[in-house]
């Protein structure tokens, strides 16, 4: 979330909104969501949304979203509802949502493993709970299946706002005005779709069938559509592999979550291949660690940045120089700053990594586990 001079951060590690200063890379707490202090919930906020004044800090394990004003300081508890059934085996209430879309006044929070989609109006603060194509969508999920809802990303045509489903092979695609809903299933069917963006008119978008992955790009307003294979290895087949792929001068470039590598598809020649310099910063992966890779993209016309969960580094990529700027946000907040250790601490020696002395200094280690013990 960008405003003028500064970035904003939904910290999952610890609740906490923070300011980023963009010039100086130093950080700062601007609010504890001081209503969930353990972390036994697990992550309570992953992502957030910006919205004029407001911030919402959308829930994931977190039984309420916030919404918080930078202007007056605020802060807003929205209880969500337990959904009235459990549906398949998707639900999961440590990970209800992921993500927003923001519009007139309004944010749409995507479901990660709750049965609804969330609406909420920023100034008469209604909240809407859009379940109704739940009961369709399990016509189609596959038995068994536990993966998201829905993948990352969307497509917005018009007033038309296309959400790629996790779950099965088919977009869900909601009137923006209305809020009415309709399936759309692409010609060639597939199990499940993790990722999209808009070229031009086209979705451009990550499908997968059979454990194979293929990179798509179809106009929802004709029935041709063109299929490239990916040919990778899945991380973990349970979670997504791929975020949303980014576009630039004909060129396609796939961002790993849990997938092996970073791939760039040439859209002039129908080629897939490891893009090489992006590839370069996972050989420092341990290999120890089954998690997420790369999370918080954002594109900036040939510039994309990311962040890596490993070591919490940020990088930002010229795709047409190669330029890169690696580097790493510096917490002048003291109480955040043993806050966010004690959290690394806790979910490092949760995942029996090594923890090096300086990201978490020895005596917060030993008060960690005294703590803990």
């Amino acid at each position: 979330m960008d405003t003028d001079g500064f970035l904003w951060i939904v910290s999952p590690e610890y609740n906490t909104l923070l300011q980023v200063d963009k010039s100086t890379k130093t950080v700062r707490a601007e609010v504890f969501l001081e209503k969930y202090l353990s972390y036994e919930m697990g992550e309570c906020y992953l992502s957030g949304a910006l919205s004029g004044e407001y911030i919402v800090c959308i829930p994931s394990a977190s039984k309420d979203l916030v919404v918080y004003s930078l202007r007056d300081k605020n802060i807003c508890y929205i209880p969500i509802k337990d959904p009235a059934r459990v549906y398949k085996e998707i639900y999961n209430p440590g990970f209800k949502f992921f993500r927003g879309y923001v519009y007139d006044g309004c944010v749409l929070l995507f479901s990660g493993k709750y049965p609804a989609l969330i609406h909420l109006n920023l100034k008469t603060r209604r909240v809407d709970y859009l379940n109704d194509w739940v009961i369709e969508a399990e016509k189609v999920i596959p038995q068994g299946d536990t993966r998201f809802y829905f993948g990352d990303g969307y497509a917005r045509r018009k007033t038309e706002l296309f959400l790629p489903m996790n779950c099965c092979g088919a977009f869900l695609s909601l009137e923006l005005k209305t809020l009415h809903y309709r399936f759309v299933f692409t010609p060639e069917l597939m199990q499940g779709i993790e990722g999209v963006t808009l070229i031009e008119d086209e979705l451009c978008f990550i499908g997968r069938k059979e454990e194979r992955y293929y990179l798509c790009l179809w106009n929802p307003d004709t029935s041709e559509m063109r299929k490239l294979q990916i040919f990778c290895q899945d991380g973990n087949p349970g979670w997504i592999s791929f975020l949303s792929p980014i576009y630039w001068k004909s060129k396609v470039y796939l961002t790993p979550q849990m997938a092996d590598h970073f791939y760039v598809a040439d859209l002039k020649s129908g080629e897939i291949c490891i893009e090489e310099h992006l590839d370069k910063m996972l050989s420092e992966f341990p290999e120890d660690l089954q998690d997420m890779k790369i999370g918080a993209v954002k594109q900036r016309g040939n510039e994309v940045t990311f962040h890596t969960w490993w070591d919490y580094k940020w990088h930002t990529y010229n795709l047409d120089t190669w330029e890169q700027e690696d580097f790493e946000l510096h917490f002048e907040d003291a109480d955040y700053t043993r806050r966010h250790q004690k959290a690394l601490c806790h979910r490092l020696t949760e995942e029996g990594a090594v923890i090096p002395e300086e990201i978490v200094p020895f005596l917060t280690f030993l008060d960690e586990v005294k703590n803990r013990e």
